[in-house]
């Protein structure tokens, strides 16, 4: 059977046409002749077969279990603009839908930024780097003073490299353990949970700073540019490590009107 609107055609018994939203119930059942035979008359005859009734037009038929409704959670092939059975425009929120289920975390909030992420990182590093620096050049330690003292640094200046990588391990693992983020994450909203959605604990938050590291030391960096061509912004270290950055938007209350 053909839609009478848009001519798309529809399986007998849906309430809605799928391509064009049309009100299928309008549609007229054709009438019934008064001296076409009943049924309680055809089946007097044995040799002849009973017609099998038809279903009524508010009636649901089965579709292929392609998409779901959200509305009446009725299965729909998966190029239907309407839902057979309620009508409900399913193009609407479809991407963010798809979105949504990939990945659980999603519901909390949308894929990190790569360039939020960066701008995240240079802030961070200054919040550990900097201070530690000042307090040692107040110590009287040796620090290099110009470019050829830091592509071959002082004797001792190694000493402060590793203090800077213990103390970069601890403060990305405390913060990520207790408050899913960090001092530069926080400033983009960013914070670091598992793909389900649930805190991230502090084994695999050091875990996951390990391999960053490591990746980042192997690599020059340019492992991070795999964040840019994945739809969900996960890093190797993500992936290894069941992690997903999600970016939550600041919801920005109205003033009480009775406070002024």
């Amino acid at each position: 059977m053909n839609c009478p609107a848009c001519g798309h055609p529809y399986t007998p018994g849906n309430r809605f046409c799928g391509n064009c939203g049309y009100n299928l119930a309008q549609t007229a059942e054709p009438p019934t002749s008064p001296d076409s035979p009943s049924s309680e008359t055809a089946s007097e005859f044995h040799d002849t077969p009973t017609a099998p009734t038809e279903s009524p037009v508010d009636s649901v038929a089965p579709a292929p279990q392609d998409i779901i409704c959200p509305r009446c959670h009725q299965a729909n092939e998966g190029d239907s603009a309407f839902c057979f059975a309620c009508g409900f425009p399913m193009l609407a929120g479809r991407q963010e839908r798809r979105d949504r289920d990939r990945l659980p975390a999603f519901e909390m909030g949308a894929p990190g930024s790569f360039w939020f992420r960066s701008l995240a990182y240079i802030i961070d590093s200054l919040v550990i780097v900097l201070p530690l620096v000042f307090l040692w050049i107040i110590l009287g330690q040796p620090v290099p003073e110009n470019f050829d003292q830091i592509m071959d640094p002082p004797e001792g200046y190694d000493r402060l490299q590793v203090l800077v990588l213990f103390l970069t391990m601890a403060y990305d693992t405390a913060l990520i353990t207790y408050f899913a983020t960090t001092v530069g994450k926080r400033a983009f909203g960013l914070y670091v949970v598992r793909t389900d959605g649930s805190r991230v604990g502090f084994v695999r938050a050091l875990a996951r700073h390990v391999l960053t590291a490591l990746s980042a030391n192997l690599t020059l960096g340019f492992i991070f540019l795999f964040v840019l061509f994945r739809e969900d912004r996960r890093g190797v270290h993500d992936l290894v490590c069941d992690t997903v950055v999600i970016r939550r938007q600041r919801q920005r209350t109205s003033p009480d009107p009775e406070r002024r």
